[in-house]
């Protein structure tokens, strides 16, 4: 009978044994593999950045603003990825208060006075610097996630309050519709033109004043905008600014076109459309009117409206 109870008590000792162990054993295969899927995940994303570092227009791009500054080039860079999904998570809420739509509307009983004297929301006000942020100090991340932000196609509105109010209405109900909404297929951009906008003298230090502008087109259609400023004194080059311009902008028959850098000339574009500071040059109103007739009879704008759901 010993003998039996003996036989028992040991045998459950190896099975209370065997059960702690192998529930180790799986607790340390689940630790491991958090950190295996982990690993993948920062490896697939450092992949992604080391191919968007390496496209052409972003090497111009990083090359102008820090005039070949390799410490603060690099700096900058890392600034950039340490940017996640929390940091959209959190642009997202701000994007739905702040947005260019909603903005100059913003007229509540609860507001703070701004530097330029207006009286804004503090949640519009706060959120309109978030956003500055985003174009102003982290392009970079902006324009390697351009396919994770929803733009609305936005027209020019001069109107009255009770109009605004109904425009705002329609926008929230067009957001369920999901129409007029543009959300790019990727971060690619296929062209670039960098357009020299603006030289002036200093007469006081004799410094050159500059502005650059570099126009992106993206493989979907539509045209981003860099801008670039900075003084320049015995070659040495002191940049002022960076920012990325808030709407983005197309015509129906370039977004229709299925081969977009043979029927659209970004080059020409700028030259014809857009503004030039240089007053030597000669702006032809009518030449604009042509090539946006040339291209649908309509140039679209879009405005930052929401961050997209992740799947």
């Amino acid at each position: 009978m010993k003998r039996i109870f003996k036989k028992i008590i040991f045998s459950l000792f190896l099975l209370f044994s065997f059960c702690s162990a192998s529930c180790s054993h799986q607790k340390e295969i689940g630790v491991n593999s958090k950190e295996l899927k982990d690993l993948v995940v920062f490896n697939e994303r450092e992949i992604k950045w080391n191919n968007f570092l390496n496209k052409s227009y972003v090497d111009t791009i990083l090359k102008m603003v820090f005039n070949n500054n390799e410490k603060e080039k690099e700096k900058y860079i890392e600034s950039q990825k340490k940017l996640d999904d929390n940091y959209l998570e959190e642009l997202k809420t701000w994007v739905r208060y702040s947005n260019n739509i909603v903005f100059p509307y913003d007229k509540t009983e609860r507001f703070i006075l701004s530097s330029s004297g207006q009286k804004r929301n503090f949640v519009t006000s706060f959120g309109s610097e978030k956003l500055d942020e985003l174009y102003n100090k982290n392009w970079l991340f902006f324009l390697f996630n351009l396919d994770k932000f929803v733009f609305l196609q936005y027209p020019d509105v001069s109107t009255s309050d009770n109009e605004n109010k109904e425009l705002i209405d329609e926008i929230e109900a067009s957001k369920r519709i999901y129409d007029d909404f543009y959300v790019s297929q990727s971060n690619e951009i296929i062209d670039y033109v960098i357009q020299k906008y603006n030289i002036e003298v200093n007469e006081i230090d004799n410094s050159e004043l500059y502005e650059d502008r570099i126009f992106l087109l993206t493989k979907d259609g539509r045209i981003i905008r860099f801008d670039i400023s900075g003084s320049k004194t015995n070659d040495k080059i002191n940049i002022r600014n960076s920012s990325l311009h808030s709407y983005l902008y197309s015509y129906p028959k370039l977004i229709k076109s299925a081969n977009k850098l043979n029927d659209f000339d970004l080059k020409k574009y700028v030259e014809v459309v857009k503004e030039w500071g240089d007053f030597d040059y000669k702006f032809s109103e009518s030449k604009k009117i042509i090539y946006i007739d040339e291209y649908g009879n309509r140039e679209f704008r879009y405005t930052l409206i929401n961050i997209k759901e992740e799947k």
